[in-house]
C-alpha cells in the first residue's frame, strides 16, 4: 500500500451517520475495478454520506485475494481524498492473520477497522476477549468489534463487549444481527464507559429505531445503491420529522429487501451494474445474477423508484454471455 500516513488512535474521529458498506466492484476477469470503485465512492460522497467502509461483508473481505484488498484501501483511499473519514474491514481465519492485518493497516490515514473474529475455529467469550485485546495492542485506528454471528459463527455477547468497552480495546461495534433488542444493550455502553464509544447498525431495515435509540449511525448495503435515500432517512430522525422517516425506513426496507437475492451481495452488485456503475461479477467462486435474475431486479427497483437506472441487462451482465 502506497500510502503511509500515520494516523493515531482517535475514536473521536469515527464517523456518525451514513455510512456505505460498499461491495468491492471485480472485472470480469475478478481484478479490482479501479474506474467502478472511484464512481461509487464519487456518488456516495456527493450524496452526503458522513463515512465509507471498504472490505466489510458487503465487499467481500473473506473472498478476495490479498492483492485486490490491499488495491482496494489504495484505490478507495485515493478516491476518497479525505471528503469523509473511512473505516476498513477486516476478516481473517486465524488470530496472527487479523492481527498482522490490522498493524499493516496501521499505517494508512484511515478513521478506524472493523475487526470480525475468525470464522472458522470455534471461539468463546475468553477467546474473544484475547482476540480484540491483542488487536488493540497494534492498532493505531479504534477499533470496531464486527457483530455477524450468520457470517462468523460467533457472537460478541453483551457483557464481552462491555469489558472491552471497558478497557478501550473497542471503541464501538458494528451489529449485522437484526436483532434490536441486543443492539439496544450495546448502544447502552455509551453511558457505561468514559470513553467515546460508537454502535453502528448493519441492517437497512433498522436504521429509523436504531438511530432513535442513540446509534451513531448505520454501516449499510443499501446506502451504496442509493445513498441519498438513506441520507434522506437519517436527517428526517435528527430533524424530529418522525412521518418523513417512517416513510422513508419504508422505503428504504423494501430497497433492502429486493436486494437480498441470489449469493450475498449478488443483489447489489446486480443493481451497481443495472445502474451502469460496474459488472455484476462477485468473487471466486460464487458466481452473479443471471440475465433473468437482473431483468427481474431491474423491475422491482424501477418500481420503487432507485435513481441512476439506466443500463441494459444485456450490457450490465456480460459475464453470463
Amino acid at each position: 500500500m502506497s500510502l503511509s500516513t500515520p494516523t493515531p488512535a482517535n475514536p473521536s474521529a469515527l464517523p456518525s451517520g451514513v455510512i456505505p458498506a460498499l461491495p468491492t466492484p471485480l472485472t470480469l476477469d475478478r481484478r479490482l475495478d479501479d474506474a467502478a470503485l472511484r464512481a461509487v465512492i464519487d456518488r456516495a460522497v456527493g450524496s452526503g454520506v458522513d463515512g465509507l467502509l471498504l472490505l466489510g461483508s458487503s465487499g467481500e473481505v473473506a473472498s478476495l485475494g490479498a492483492d485486490v484488498r490491499e488495491r482496494a484501501v489504495e484505490v478507495g483511499l485515493e478516491a476518497a481524498a479525505g471528503r469523509v473519514p473511512v473505516i476498513v474491514g477486516v476478516a481473517a481465519t486465524d488470530a496472527p492473520q487479523t492481527r498482522a492485518t490490522v498493524e499493516r493497516l496501521g499505517r494508512l490515514p484511515i478513521a478506524g477497522v472493523l475487526v470480525a473474529p475468525p470464522s472458522y475455529g470455534t471461539i468463546d467469550q475468553r477467546g474473544v476477549i484475547a482476540l480484540y485485546e491483542d488487536v488493540a495492542s497494534v492498532a493505531r485506528q479504534p477499533v470496531l468489534g464486527y457483530h455477524i454471528p450468520a457470517f462468523t459463527g460467533v457472537r460478541l455477547e453483551p457483557a464481552t463487549v462491555a469489558h472491552l468497552a471497558r478497557s478501550g480495546a473497542l471503541s464501538g461495534v458494528k451489529d449485522s444481527n437484526r436483532d434490536l433488542e441486543y443492539l439496544q444493550q450495546i448502544i447502552a455502553l455509551r453511558d457505561e464507559t468514559d470513553r467515546p464509544w460508537h454502535t453502528y447498525v448493519g441492517t437497512d431495515s433498522l436504521v429509523l429505531p436504531s438511530i432513535l435509540l442513540g446509534a451513531a449511525g448505520g454501516i449499510t448495503l443499501a446506502a451504496s445503491v442509493a445513498p441519498s435515500w438513506v441520507v434522506e432517512l437519517v436527517a428526517a430522525v435528527r430533524a424530529g420529522d418522525l412521518s418523513t422517516a417512517r416513510r422513508s425506513q419504508a422505503r428504504l426496507t423494501k430497497l433492502i429487501l429486493a436486494l437480498r437475492r441470489g449469493p450475498f451481495p449478488a443483489g447489489a452488485k446486480g443493481a451497481l451494474a443495472l445502474q451502469g456503475i460496474a459488472t455484476p461479477t462477485l468473487a471466486a467462486p460464487q458466481t452473479g445474477l443471471s440475465d433473468d435474475e437482473l431483468r427481474d431486479l431491474a423491475a422491482v427497483l424501477a418500481d420503487l423508484g432507485v435513481p441512476d437506472l439506466e443500463a441494459l441487462v444485456g450490457h450490465a451482465s456480460k459475464e453470463h454471455s
